[in-house]
């Protein structure tokens, strides 16, 4: 789709066809992943990527052209994202599943379960986009509306009411956490929200996001 000139031009065509339909205000893109080995993604994804954020911007009219975006090395390195960043109105910065059942894989990994949106990866993240001379003000940080347990994502607002759960508030992470038969779940609520809107505000984010609007709390 976007491997050349020709494709990258219909599918921005296409693009402006859809936005003027229903008058919206611009696209996110959110591919999964340029030069990832483990879903096939070739080493030219990356360099045609950054050229489809140019054009788009270009050939949009005016419209938000926005990134969803790693927040860890492994996958952030399939971007050239100290180009892309020149071509688009904001970075939405996926600060969640960063750990997960995939851990056990991993070599530097140590082997015990992890939160998935920990303040001190976080920092990591932020590490990575200021030092590629990112403009931190052009970055959303992602919030997760969901746990994850070791082995998929979940839903965990019934869960905890129905087995009666007392989760716990890891001040280290900044992350609640509890077990569930043989489950470690991590996830966020109110207390490690704030936190992350704090991060935010400290080091310069331009704002934050929610992934997503269908798992958020629920309330009375």
């Amino acid at each position: 789709m976007i491997s050349t000139q020709a494709n990258r031009s219909k599918l921005i065509a296409s693009c402006n066809a859809f936005i003027a339909k229903y008058s919206l205000d611009g696209i996110d893109i959110d591919m999964e992943y340029p030069d990832a080995m483990e879903r096939n993604g070739p080493a030219t994804d990356t360099p045609s990527l950054t050229a489809f954020f140019k054009e788009a911007k270009a050939g949009l009219g005016g419209k938000n052209v926005s990134v969803a975006a790693p927040a860890g090395y492994w996958f952030l390195k399939g971007f050239e994202i100290d180009k892309v960043v020149d071509h688009v109105d904001y970075i939405n910065m996926m600060s969640y599943d960063l750990h997960g059942a995939w851990d056990k894989d991993v070599a530097d990994e140590d082997g015990t379960a992890k939160p998935h949106t920990s303040s001190e990866d976080i920092m990591d993240s932020i590490s990575l986009y200021t030092r590629a001379k990112v403009d931190l003000s052009k970055v959303n940080l992602g919030m997760a509306w969901y746990g994850r347990t070791i082995k998929s994502q979940t839903e965990i607002w019934d869960e905890i009411e129905a087995n009666n759960i007392t989760p716990t508030y890891d001040s280290q992470s900044n992350t609640y956490w509890y077990n569930h038969g043989n489950d470690f779940v991590s996830y966020d609520d109110e207390e490690s929200w704030a936190y992350k809107h704090e991060m935010a505000g400290k080091y310069c984010f331009g704002g934050t996001f929610v992934w997503s609007l269908d798992l958020g709390k629920k309330h009375e």
